[in-house]
């Protein structure tokens, strides 16, 4: 579980695993959101470990995609007890990318937010996910972060 906490301009970020309380940083508040960024840089994290790519190469191949035009829908999601409408963006960055032959699965790599205005920071999840490589029985990858209504009921 992640948890947010904002103390005049700093951004706390906790994550609590297996009920051990760990602090994940402190952001400067102005700088967007950190759940997000947290995400962003797990996924980068991750990918970069596992298929041997450079974070910094994946990191600018996603700030890339960020600025290029997502797919975007209208999606209605549970949120709590009710059904709420929400907008999902996707991108894929590496449809394109020269060097999709180097990594894996990861070159499939999907990225997906979705966002309402109908719950308290917009955020509702936060999805990277990608297919196994071709030839192999590995499993592919996925992370998430989704937002809990209050009393824990999830979308």
């Amino acid at each position: 579980m992640l948890s947010l906490a904002v103390s005049g301009e700093q951004a706390v970020l906790k994550r609590e695993r297996g009920g051990v309380e760990q602090s994940i940083g402190t952001f400067p508040a102005s700088v967007g959101n950190p759940i997000v960024m947290y995400f962003m840089e797990t996924a980068l994290r991750d990918m970069a470990k596992q298929a041997g790519g450079s974070p910094f190469y994946i990191r600018n191949r996603i700030k890339e995609a960020l600025l290029d035009k997502a797919e975007r829908e209208s999606v209605t999601v549970r949120y709590g007890k009710d059904d709420i409408t929400a907008e999902r963006a996707t991108i894929r960055p590496f449809v394109t990318d020269e060097a999709r032959g180097d990594m894996g699965g990861f070159a499939g790599l999907v990225l997906a937010v979705t966002v309402s205005d109908e719950v308290p920071g917009e955020y509702l999840s936060l999805v990277a996910s990608a297919p196994a490589a071709e030839g192999t029985e590995a499993e592919g990858y996925r992370t998430a972060i989704t937002l809990q209504a209050p009393g824990g009921a999830t979308q």
